[in-house]
């Protein structure tokens, strides 16, 4: 069966067994001689650092640039009806009318003021939405970066007391 190797083979497990204990207690000191990491600098959030991470962020721009898109569709409707308003009185100016002619008669359309009026409103509404967007977006980099800054201070703090000890 064995015929013969019964004593290398029973060597051959206790060398191993004894060799895994001696890695293990090797790993063992090794882990307690180590700093903690947490104990010396304490981390800040990766929300904090790096604001793709952030769901809050996110989600908020997200409604933000919903409400940018409806604002924009609403307005393209508005500009649709504006135009529609275009071609009819244009239809009961005669062929050889100009551009003023058009404008007088548009002014005195109540559609159309009441159209012009809402569209004025709307892309003022829109440009307040683009402005609110890039205050937001610029205000959490100026946050994002302040934060990396810090990351950095600590990581040299930590830096400075491994090289002192």
């Amino acid at each position: 069966m064995t015929a013969g190797f019964g004593k290398p083979m029973r060597t051959a497990g206790v060398l191993l067994l004894v060799s895994m204990f001696f890695v293990a207690l090797w790993f063992f000191v090794n882990q307690a001689k180590k700093p903690s990491v947490k104990s010396q600098a304490p981390s800040l959030p990766e929300a904090a650092l790096d604001r793709a991470k952030d769901t809050n962020y996110i989600q908020h721009l997200t409604a933000m640039a919903r409400e940018q898109s409806q604002q924009s569709m609403e307005l393209v409707k508005t500009q649709n009806m504006l135009t529609q308003c275009v071609l009819r009185v244009r239809a009961t100016l005669s062929k050889n009318a100009d551009a003023e002619a058009l404008q007088a008669a548009l002014e005195k359309d109540a559609v159309w003021v009441k159209l012009a009026a809402q569209e004025k409103q709307q892309q003022d509404e829109a440009a307040r939405l683009r402005a609110e967007a890039v205050s937001t977006i610029r205000q959490r980099m100026q946050v994002e970066a302040v934060m990396q800054k810090k990351q950095a201070d600590l990581h040299v703090q930590k830096a400075e007391k491994v090289t002192t000890k």
